[in-house]
């Protein structure tokens, strides 16, 4: 039935309730990015239903089961509409510019998004869309959170009306807090060299090659892989007396796997990058400014304002005009992938040794990963002579 409307191609304006009444959430199945119709034959399936955009992210670590049937189900949705959109349907009511699904045309451009994102709180208002972590208790860089990203910037790579997107926090202590130490210690698997880059610097690569421009407002703590996420966008933008960021892997018998020993000394320089690696100590807005960490460090009451002002000033450019200029500057970042490869095999070594993961469970067990626990790391480096005007 699905590959009979697929088939039924130009200028034919298709509601999703309608398919929803006739196939119902069952019928769709989400191959990577490719739509299948499982009530199809195997080869209608391949020559009317499959569409010809890349599988990505396919290797994430998995939802949480309590979450599936909400997120993947409505995820499927979107990435089943994103080939439908793609393959010459129209949509009477066009398409959501948030959530890519079509719009019902009785309400006009009013955002009706069909998508659940449940840890990421998303607006949108004149090309650009913000984005807030909401991900208690401390906005910890797990596989539910990483899954939401996944899902986010597949609708950003297709949506041709954003232009700029900014993320900040709904936590005022945590922009984003590391990564999942529980599931590092999860992984048993030994060491082994990848051919080609593993899931989470494949997301990161997604994020830094957007076609919008990205922009972090950095309100809160951002250590590991919660600093390399904002080291993946396009600009930085720090509040003075509440921004922390950090790549302390190093003291817990790790390094940062998250494109951080690639993208931070672009950044800041190498000696400045192995002072932030090998020192492990926390940065605060006005010394990670100086360093080149973030753009600018502003008062708290000025953040905000500031970010949302360069935002909608970007947003109203030629979009042509500035997707172009980013991707000329990124340019420069050719031959990185050899790096990447290199930092993730790394990374699985240090993984396998005993004494990293002793030092992993002795963080858990003395309050690392809880929000009192992690306020101030000065105890994880409690051996370790203090840095002066580090912090």
């Amino acid at each position: 039935m699905l590959a009979e409307l697929v088939n039924a191609r130009g200028g034919v304006a298709l509601d999703v309730r309608l398919v929803a009444d006739r196939l119902g959430p069952a019928a769709f199945a989400a191959d990577g990015m490719h739509l299948t119709d499982r009530t199809a034959s195997a080869s209608t399936s391949r020559s009317a239903s499959r569409r010809h955009l890349p599988a990505r992210g396919r290797n994430l670590p998995a939802r949480p089961p309590q979450s599936q049937p909400v997120v993947q189900q409505e995820g499927q949705q979107v990435r089943a509409w994103c080939d439908l959109r793609h393959s010459g349907f129209s949509f009477p009511g066009g398409i959501d510019s948030v959530s890519g699904m079509p719009l019902n045309s009785k309400h006009d451009k009013q955002r009706q998004p069909m998508i659940e994102l449940p840890s990421l709180r998303i607006q949108s208002q004149d090309g650009v869309m913000y984005v807030e972590f909401a991900h208690p208790p401390m906005n910890l860089v797990d596989a539910e959170l990483t899954n939401q990203l996944v899902e986010l910037a597949g609708i950003l790579e297709r949506d041709g009306d954003i232009r700029v997107v900014v993320f900040g926090s709904a936590d005022p202590d945590y922009f984003l807090a590391h990564y999942d130490i529980d599931d590092l210690l999860g992984r048993t698997a030994p060491p082994v060299r990848l051919g080609g880059l593993k899931p989470f610097h494949q997301l990161l690569e997604r994020y830094r090659q957007l076609p919008q421009v990205t922009i972090a407002r950095v309100e809160g703590r951002a250590r590991g892989a919660g600093s390399e996420f904002l080291l993946a966008l396009d600009m930085r933008f720090a509040a003075l007396g509440s921004a922390v960021l950090a790549q302390f892997e190093v003291a817990v018998g790790l390094l940062p796997g998250g494109a951080g020993t690639q993208n931070l000394p672009e950044l800041v320089g190498r000696a400045r990058a192995l002072e932030a690696v090998l020192g492990g100590a926390d940065f605060d807005a006005e010394l990670a400014e100086r360093y080149g960490w973030v753009n600018r460090a502003l008062p708290a009451d000025e953040l905000a304002g500031f970010v949302d002002t360069l935002a909608k000033r970007i947003a109203r450019f030629s979009t042509d005009a500035v997707q172009r200029a980013k991707r000329s500057v990124q340019v420069a970042a050719n031959g990185r992938y050899e790096g990447l490869q290199e930092e993730a095999h790394l990374f699985s070594e240090l993984l396998a040794l005993p004494d990293t993961r002793h030092r992993m469970k002795a963080f858990l067990e003395a309050g690392g990963q809880t929000r009192s626990g992690e306020m101030d790391l000065g105890w994880l480096m409690r051996d370790a002579p203090s840095l002066p005007n580090a912090t």
